[in-house]
């Protein structure tokens, strides 16, 4: 892990590496009291020297400015992909979650302007409770989010803090005004390449979607039976629906009890 000598800078004095902290980089601060200067600390392996500074920018450290003042943010992570980086076919067991505003169309005629700012609002909220689960966001064309988790769990928790979310944002609009989504969720095998994924469980994923009631969750019997045991939550039974072009029934369940 590299480490970094965290250096408070003060009015004239010249930057050197004399009585710095040396902290990792999860422990570097939030907000500085100072303007911060951050000199590497790179580690000798030979015995009886000491630990050499260098006056490179850190690798991994991604400074920000703001009000003309250096601001440590924490280190930037190389984010894993589920999906192969060379582009080859391959197939993933994965957790597909499908999310899509209620009345989109309906909110843009009514007011263009007002729905789009809102709709991207809720989009990139999706999108930080999709990366705070280790999911990863595959497609968001209009008013739909396509997104992928490595866990059942991961996805129902990620589909409840949207709700949960969107019931806060929609407080005091007129009905006219609520945008709310539908959102399905199934656990199976996927075919992935490059970026993209494809196969019955992302067909079924969309079906599930088109069940749920405005502001609504409906997964699947695979999802429900890993979620049920772990997250405090109201799962109804609602026996075995057929979908759309797809030959068997599927046994599906209505998420709620997070309010």
């Amino acid at each position: 892990m590299t480490q970094c000598a965290v250096v408070p800078k003060k009015a004239d004095e010249p930057t050197t590496a004399a009585s710095a902290h040396v902290l990792s980089p999860g422990a570097l601060p939030d907000e500085p009291l100072f303007d911060f200067i951050l000199i590497p600390v790179i580690k000798d392996s030979t015995p009886g020297r000491e630990a050499k500074h260098s006056s490179s920018w850190p690798k991994g450290i991604a400074p920000e400015k703001i009000s003309g003042r250096l601001k440590v943010v924490k280190p930037v992570l190389k984010e894993e992909s589920v999906f192969s980086p060379d582009r080859r076919q391959q197939r993933r067991l994965l957790a597909v979650m499908v999310a899509d505003a209620v009345g989109y169309s309906r909110l843009m005629h009514d007011d263009e302007t007002a729905t789009v700012a809102a709709l991207n609002a809720n989009k990139k909220m999706i999108m930080r409770e999709v990366k705070v689960r280790e999911g990863q966001v595959v497609d968001a064309p209009g008013d739909n989010l396509l997104a992928v988790f490595t866990s059942a769990v991961a996805a129902v928790s990620c589909a409840v803090a949207l709700q949960r979310h969107m019931e806060q944002m929609n407080r005091g609009l007129t009905a006219d005004r609520r945008m709310d989504f539908r959102v399905g969720i199934h656990l199976g095998d996927v075919v992935c390449q490059g970026s993209s994924i494809y196969g019955d469980t992302v067909n079924i994923t969309a079906r599930l979607q088109r069940m749920a009631e405005p502001g609504g969750i409906r997964i699947s019997r695979a999802v429900y039976d890993q979620a049920q045991t772990v997250l405090n939550l109201r799962y109804e039974d609602m026996g075995t629906q057929p979908m759309k072009n797809l030959p068997s029934l599927r046994s599906v369940y209505r998420v709620g009890g997070w309010k």
